[in-house]
């Protein structure tokens, strides 16, 4: 049996289900990525749908994942097009009878499941593999449909009832790559999208994409400077790298698991301590699950001015107020830093995120689908789910929503950057 693997955003070997639905009779295995032309075009807001930001850290994750494979034997084949043709084309050439793909929660990627479905009828099994949550989606006390309108109820409701999913094992071998499909680095290079991209030396995020990179750093923010222990202390602050734990970047791709980093911690909590803090890490763990719930709830919704609640606001939208906003060049010196960060680093803390998007929606009265189409190109961290469940919250259309959700800048700016060396930083201030 001929076995193909589409990877999406799971980018990596460790604790990947995908190897256990591998059959013991597979006579060959071909694990691919594309990038999708969907991917790089522009959203009806005029931003392109990827930054250069992002763009490198796929980039890097991609041939981090290229490299996993060939210390095993195996390989990644690359390739750029429409990805529903390339898989069409290769379940021909290759005479593919099974294909693995992970479910994703995103509405693009569930119609792009639908079409790999009917289009291989007949022709190739395909196995999808569970959503990337930490707990696994058959084992939720709820079913989709009935998952709480408020992230209080979830938690206490998953956190009496369900339990994260043991680790699957890291392959040490596969069946054979075929060999027609390997590619020289000229090959390879021509498929990977240019990044015009340099790491800014005052950026919060320095770290490189990729499996590698991403188990390094668990290991270095837990067990080497247990900076894990002091996490809720300092996850608001805006200088350096230390603050967070800076794993949304790689759980936005797959190069970690969210199951992975559950029982990392738990192991730090055992042998070093457990505290607020520890338990703060998994709480956010739980607020990317519960996003993406809330997406397989209700789909398109979350995209929708009127957002989940059917909420009409009123929007002034306009540009000259959208430029400022993007440019950093509002007049508020707190909004204006920390847009500018974003704009040159493609990462802003979760302080910032709050702040600006509240003043976007809030203050300057343009729709919040702006600013989460704005995200979505600049984060390196992007994610459908998260990014648009909590602009919609903030926004006061999502879920658990709040009349009066609002953040005064000049009050946060005097309690976060008292000293106005953020604002210096970036320029916003003399």
């Amino acid at each position: 049996m001929n076995v193909l693997y589409l990877h999406r955003n799971d980018l990596r070997l460790h604790d990947n289900e995908a190897f256990t639905k591998i059959p013991v009779s597979a006579t060959s295995f071909l694990p691919i990525f594309v990038y999708d032309d969907d991917l790089y075009s522009r959203s009806s807001f005029g931003f392109s749908k990827i930054g250069e930001p992002r763009k490198h850290f796929i980039n890097e994750s991609v041939l981090s994942l290229k490299k996993n494979y060939n210390k095993i034997g195996s390989d990644l084949l690359i390739k750029k097009g429409k990805t529903l043709a390339i898989v069409k084309e290769l379940v021909t050439q290759h005479n593919i009878q099974l294909m693995l793909l992970q479910r994703l929660a995103g509405t693009d990627e569930k119609t792009l499941e639908r079409q790999l479905v009917n289009a291989l009828e007949g022709k190739c099994e395909v196995v999808f593999l569970d959503f990337p949550l930490l707990y696994k989606s058959s084992n939720l006390p709820f079913s989709i449909g009935d998952l709480p309108a408020v992230f209080t109820a979830f938690r206490h409701n998953v956190e009496k009832k369900a339990s994260v999913r043991r680790e699957f094992i890291t392959p040490k071998q596969l069946p054979i790559y075929p060999p027609n499909t390997l590619q020289t680095p000229d090959e390879i290079q021509s498929q990977l999208p240019e990044a015009n991209f340099k790491t800014h030396p005052n950026a919060a995020f320095k770290l490189k994409g990729g499996e590698n990179s991403a188990l390094q750093h668990i290991e270095k923010y837990l067990f080497e400077t247990e900076q894990v222990a002091t996490y809720k202390h300092t996850r608001n602050e805006l200088i350096g790298e230390a603050y967070s734990s800076k794993l949304s970047s790689y759980l936005a791709v797959g190069a970690v698991s969210p199951v992975y980093v559950y029982y990392q911690l738990k192991n730090f909590e055992r042998t070093v301590v457990s505290n607020e803090s520890t338990y703060w890490l998994y709480f956010e763990l739980l607020w990317r699950d519960y996003f993406q719930l809330l997406m397989l709830k209700h789909g398109s919704a979350l995209f929708k001015k009127q957002g989940i609640q059917n909420k009409k606001n009123t929007y002034i939208d306009s540009q000259k107020n959208i430029d400022a906003w993007v440019e950093g060049a509002t007049g508020d010196a707190f909004i204006d830093a920390n847009m500018r960060e974003l704009a040159a680093t493609g990462f802003m803390s979760n302080r910032g995120r709050q702040n600006v998007a509240c003043y976007l929606c809030k203050v300057l009265k343009v729709d919040w689908r702006v600013g989460a189409a704005y995200f979505e190109q600049q984060l390196i961290d992007y994610d459908v789910s998260s990014n648009y469940g909590n602009w919609q919250y903030i926004a006061g259309v999502g879920n658990d929503p709040r009349e009066d959700r609002m953040f005064n800048s000049a009050k946060q700016a005097a309690q976060y950057d008292p000293d106005h060396s953020y604002r210096r930083l970036w320029g916003a201030e003399d």
